[in-house]
């Protein structure tokens, strides 16, 4: 069977629009062998047949019109962004979410799961009341 090698680019997917989208995510190159007869991809991750542009992977698999990556560790939905607490750590536009300690790190703050409390640089809103406590720099006056 006759096999080349071909040099492709990945990353994170747009669900909607189809697009491959470059500010949300690292873009890696991949090498495979693509055979020539069937017209299949081997990469690391799984098989993509080039006539369908189907990717048959060895994780799991990416349902399309749900938006749904269905894996052994767990469901990563796409539209959300949830992900199931036993499959590790979730990285977002937004922040970090760290199963360990239970803390979404932000870039305008920390929410810590216990205290159901958002704390930022100016100060903290309180998840349940909706009341923010806000700290003034300086000698706190004005």
């Amino acid at each position: 069977m006759q096999t080349g090698q071909l040099h492709m680019q990945t990353g994170p997917l747009q669900m909607k629009t189809g697009q491959l989208q470059t500010k949300t995510g690292p873009l890696q190159m991949k090498t495979g062998p693509l055979q020539m007869k069937t017209g299949r991809l081997q990469t690391k991750t799984g098989r993509l047949q080039m006539k369908t542009g189907r990717l048959q992977t060895k994780t799991g698999q990416l349902q399309m019109k749900t938006g749904q990556l269905q894996t052994k560790t767990g469901q990563l939905q796409m539209k959300t962004g949830r992900l199931q607490m036993k499959t590790g750590q979730l990285q977002t536009k937004t922040g970090q979410l760290q199963m360990k300690t239970g803390r979404l790190q932000m870039k305008t703050g920390q929410l810590q799961m216990k205290t159901g409390q958002l704390q930022t640089k100016t100060g903290q809103l309180h998840m349940q009341t909706g009341d923010a406590r806000v700290r003034l720099g300086g000698s706190g006056c004005c």
